[in-house]
């Protein structure tokens, strides 16, 4: 009976050992694959969290790597467990970080109390913050070890310190406002002298960035009768958002006038943004009472005198044409002094519009009836 024990015994220590060989054998036969997560990508002054990847491993006691970075882009500010060993409940660890922030390298070792399997995932996570002076482009990040087990389980490709397919980078992007201006011209038309006319130009921002508004400004070209309403200098768009600058165009002669605003921003691409400007300032239409031939704002029997001295006995001419032209016939005649006459003694129609003073008020020629008379000074209106 002992005898049948022991050979028992035997063949279960047998049996133990090939199983224990055949899983040494498997263990070994694994190749691992790990390295940095991809497609990463920052703002300077905001932090990143980078993932250190692993594919499945069987038979995982200990795992030491290092990491190496840029210090003048990025700090560390945290390293833990990835998933896929954070909850290791059945297999708890031992989680040994060291940074250097002088030579900029992150060493680090795990240990498991119980041999356990790692799946594939995220085995360890490091936070980073970005510098906020970081410039835009890309940082490398340099996966120099990764050892499972002292190395006994393969890792293929094996990071080394340098260029190798394991490493990583981040890529640092630097928000920046994208300038848009609608229109890309302003043309006020006609507009009398002495009067002004106001356009807008919209400044948006289809950015990541705010946009600063640093001047506004017409150029030395540009004629003197445009001008920047105050308020847009200094002013910040929001990503999104616009803004109004308004121009004013107040003509102080006749003719045509040009010039070109200038806006200026932080858009590195765009700092100056240019708007052409145009208008033609015309004479204003005169107006006047129609009948008051000698302009002195009154209406009575020397204003047909006035006009029948002017056309048979040599007196002056009437400063206002059209004002004369009482019956609005478009011609000055004999008419136009009976027809006063008759308004005034006989009963007759009043002079047509604008009309005649204490009818209405001071106006233009409705143009009814185009004529050449014109109108080069008229004084009587109040």
């Amino acid at each position: 009976m002992s005898r049948q024990r022991d050979a028992l015994r035997v063949r279960w220590f047998l049996g133990a050992w090939v199983l224990m060989i055949l899983f040494a054998e498997d263990v070994r036969a694994q190749v691992v694959t790990v390295g940095v997560g991809a497609d990463l990508s920052s703002e300077p002054g905001l932090s990143v969290t980078v993932p250190l990847e692993i594919t499945e491993a069987n038979g995982v006691d200990a795992v030491d790597l290092e990491l190496g970075f840029d210090v003048e882009v990025l700090s560390v500010v945290d390293v833990r467990p990835g998933p896929v060993i954070a909850d290791a409940e059945d297999s708890p660890n031992q989680f040994l970080s060291r940074v250097d922030d002088e030579e900029g390298r992150i060493i680090l070792g795990t240990f498991f109390l119980l041999t356990r399997s790692v799946e594939s995932g995220t085995f360890v996570e490091i936070d980073f913050l970005v510098s906020p002076d970081a410039a835009e482009g890309t940082t490398a990040l340099d996966l120099a070890k990764f050892s499972i087990n002292e190395g006994a389980l393969g890792v293929d490709p094996e990071p080394v310190s340098g260029d190798d397919p394991t490493d990583g980078e981040l890529s640092i992007v630097v928000p920046v406002p994208d300038i848009t201006v609608s229109p890309a011209s302003l043309d006020f038309g006609l507009v009398e002298i002495g009067e002004s006319s106001t356009r807008t130009v919209m400044v948006g921002n289809d950015g990541d960035a705010p946009l600063v508004i640093l001047g506004v400004q017409t150029t030395e070209a540009t004629s003197s009768e445009f001008a920047v309403v105050p308020g847009a200098d200094g002013a910040e768009v929001p990503v999104g958002g616009e803004l109004v600058v308004e121009v004013r165009y107040e003509p102080i002669d006749a003719g045509a006038d040009v010039g070109t605003l200038v806006i200026s921003t932080n858009d590195p691409d765009e700092p100056d943004v240019e708007v052409d400007l145009m208008g033609e300032g015309e004479d204003p239409e005169p107006v006047f009472y129609r009948g008051d031939s000698d302009g002195n704002g009154g209406f009575d029997l020397t204003d047909g005198v006035f006009i029948f001295n002017f056309l048979f006995s040599g007196g002056p001419t009437p400063e206002c044409m059209d004002a004369a032209d009482s019956n609005d016939s478009g011609l000055l005649d004999l008419s136009d002094g009976v027809f006063i006459l008759n308004f005034l003694f006989v009963g007759g129609p009043p002079p047509p519009d604008p009309g005649p003073p204490g009818e209405a008020p001071c106006g233009p020629d409705p143009d009814a009836k185009p004529d050449t008379l014109g109108c080069d000074l008229y004084d009587g209106c109040p």
